[in-house]
């Protein structure tokens, strides 16, 4: 702020200060009104100022929180569509096993008569505790026991078939031998099934 006054003439340098403090005097009512309109304005301007930064920090915090809720529902319809697709795909890979354990059934050789010659009975003892049975002529291939029991349980189609003593782990290969009668089991003999589906 700059105040302006118009000194004429020769004067000493007491008399031109006396001037001056005389033009402040008369000035100093205009100057404190000055003084006043402008802290008012400043005051104005600055809750003005804090107005407006309150507006965009709520504005901010309300499109902070739309969004969380906007990424919520998202990862909620994700997670929902991603068990929805789960689920079709167990139900899928159990309608495929349904079929390929009715189709391991169908094909299976008729089970022997109990009067029939050259035939054995084996005991399952499956993974859940229960048993089943059935008789097999000797000379039927391993894969015919393992066809067996995978078309009858309804646990993991990964499995192995284990003699109890000695402990041994019964595998077929490519042909499906070897015969049963080649393994050395005996009738009424119990094989154990183990679930290696881990």
């Amino acid at each position: 702020m700059t105040v302006v006054h118009r000194v004429e003439g020769l004067m000493s340098c007491e008399h031109l200060v006396r001037r001056l403090q005389q033009a402040l005097s008369f000035c100093e009512g205009e100057l404190a009104a000055i003084r006043h309109e402008r802290m008012q304005r400043d005051q104005v301007q600055l809750l003005r100022q804090q107005q407006d930064q309150a507006y965009l920090d709520s504005l901010k915090a309300d499109q902070e929180k739309d969004q969380r809720r906007q990424d919520e529902e998202s990862l909620l319809q994700k997670q929902a569509e991603e068990a929805k697709e789960k689920e079709e795909e167990a139900k899928e890979k159990e309608e495929e096993l349904a079929k390929e354990r009715d189709a391991l059934l169908h094909s299976l050789p008729p089970e022997p008569s109990p009067e029939a010659s050259g035939i054995i009975k084996i005991v399952f003892k499956l993974p859940d505790g229960s048993r089943c049975e059935r008789r097999f002529n000797k000379t039927d291939n391993l894969k015919v026991a393992y066809d067996f029991i995978f078309s009858h349980q309804e646990g993991s189609p990964h499995f192995s078939l284990v003699t109890n003593y000695p402990r041994q782990l019964l595998e077929f290969n490519e042909d499906g031998g070897p015969r049963l009668e080649e393994l050395g089991l005996t009738n009424n003999c119990i094989l154990y099934v183990q679930d290696q589906s881990d």
